[in-house]
């Protein structure tokens, strides 16, 4: 009868262990979708910025000069925003607990913005998605979810 008793005993505490293990990774799973989500979020709010940006008159401070949308030289600050530092040809906005985004100048007066999601440390040269917004439709608005951490890729 003992060993029956520790037989089942020991039973008992692999399973609990094992529930515990199942349940520690479906937390972690979950606290991961909400951060891709939460990034995923931010892309689309800043996707509405750049095209309100791009639709008011030069005149009240956006990017509409009487042509299709420009966004040449746009910045985080034309948005309302404060960039935390700038790398080359873009700002760089970190928000803490969300991730870290670059928003491409477009210096050359092109009519499309680009914005990445940078590596959670806000390495250059890594970044997770990216927003590209052709104009000022619905579907001048690109997301590319597919992309995992290019390391060494050029801006």
């Amino acid at each position: 009868m003992g060993q029956q008793q520790l037989l089942l005993l020991v039973l008992g505490l692999i399973l609990v262990g094992l529930a515990i293990v199942v349940g520690i990774e479906s937390f972690d799973r979950g606290r991961q979708q909400a951060r891709y989500d939460q990034k995923t979020q931010k892309l689309v709010e800043f996707a509405s910025l750049i095209q309100a940006y791009g639709s008011t008159a030069e005149a009240l401070g956006g990017g509409d000069d009487g042509t299709d949308a420009v966004f040449s030289d746009l910045r985080w600050r034309k948005l309302g925003l404060e960039s935390t530092g700038s790398h080359n040809d873009g700002d760089i906005l970190d928000i803490p607990e969300i991730g870290c985004y670059k928003l491409f100048h477009n210096t050359s007066g092109g009519s499309q913005a680009r914005v990445r999601v940078l590596a959670n440390d806000c390495r250059q040269g890594t970044w997770e998605m990216e927003l590209l917004v052709r104009g000022l439709g619905a579907d001048e608005i690109a997301l590319d979810f597919n992309v995992s951490n290019r390391l060494g890729e050029s801006n």
